[in-house]
């Protein structure tokens, strides 16, 4: 009976401390679910992250002054220019022939004006008057297209395109686009912002940009956002743009990188799992 009594306190000890313990753990496992759910409410920053690329604020293209031949060409894609640098060159051969020719022919009709005078022939003189007078304004054409056989660049800035690439006798229309010239400051960075991040972004927010190939951060705020998305690299993409000066023209266009966009603040956990949930929102089937 003795043995009996002792088992059951035995077994009975052994149920009050396997109890126990499990009062324990789950007390700890409170505490850790405590602090966890605290910890997902701790109110953080929302990033943004977007690829972009830098883009000139303004473009200037040179186009073909008339019709004729590029004698010449002295850029090309990549080069940076300076106002005034001549880019190419028209050949201008037609232009100074014509222009010869023209010297005579006015020479001739002040010659027939003279004798007409001389010989009392009014009619031939007024002749002669008409004739100098087609002649001086065919001149004014030919001395302005030779003022322009130079085609220079109107700004500070590098060029963008060329449709000319070191050839020579190449045939050009009056009007036709010969280069597109951009200044290398300020320049406006294009942020592609997807469609999951479009309700998180807004004008005003601030970037911080990095560009492949430099160490140089750079920060500036977004100025516009715009209003129809697009398709960039196959994905929907909202286009907003981030001016910076570019003081020391670092930036030139065309180059490419990241942006970090500090959105507003909210907990961690939605931080960490929005993401997420709104992949597990829309592949569901309702």
């Amino acid at each position: 009976g003795l043995a009996l009594a002792r088992r059951a306190d035995a077994s009975l000890f052994g149920s009050r401390s396997k109890l126990k313990s499990r009062s324990r753990w789950l007390k700890a496992a409170l505490i850790v679910a405590g602090a966890f759910t605290a910890i997902m409410f701790i109110p953080v920053p929302y990033r943004v992250h977007c690829e972009c690329s830098a883009e000139p604020e303004v473009r200037r293209f040179i186009v073909a002054p008339n019709d004729g031949l590029i004698e010449k060409t002295l850029v090309e894609p990549g080069d940076v220019v300076s106002s005034g640098q001549v880019l190419a060159r028209m050949d201008g051969r037609d232009v100074r022939w014509e222009l010869a020719g023209l010297a005579a022919e006015k020479e001739k009709a002040r010659k027939d004006h003279d004798t007409g005078l001389i010989d009392g022939d009014a009619a031939n003189a007024q002749r002669a008057i008409f004739e100098l007078k087609r002649i001086e304004a065919r001149e004014h054409v030919l001395t302005r297209q030779r003022d322009q056989l130079e085609l220079t660049s109107p700004i500070d800035g590098i060029v963008l395109d060329g449709h000319l690439d070191r050839v020579e006798n190449a045939p050009v229309t009056t009007g036709q686009a010969l280069y597109e010239v951009a200044p290398l400051s300020p320049v406006s960075v294009e942020v592609a912002i997807t469609d999951e991040e479009y309700a998180n972004v807004k004008q005003g927010y601030e970037v911080v940009v990095r560009f492949d190939g430099l160490s140089e951060e750079f920060m500036g705020t977004i100025d516009r956002i715009h209003p129809r998305s697009e398709v960039r690299d196959g994905d929907n993409v909202f286009i907003a743009e981030v001016n910076l000066a570019n003081a020391d023209e670092t930036l030139h266009p065309g180059m490419s990188g990241y942006a970090r966009i500090k959105s507003q603040t909210r907990s961690l956990g939605w931080n960490l799992f929005h993401k997420p949930w709104e992949h597990l929102r829309k592949s569901l089937p309702f």
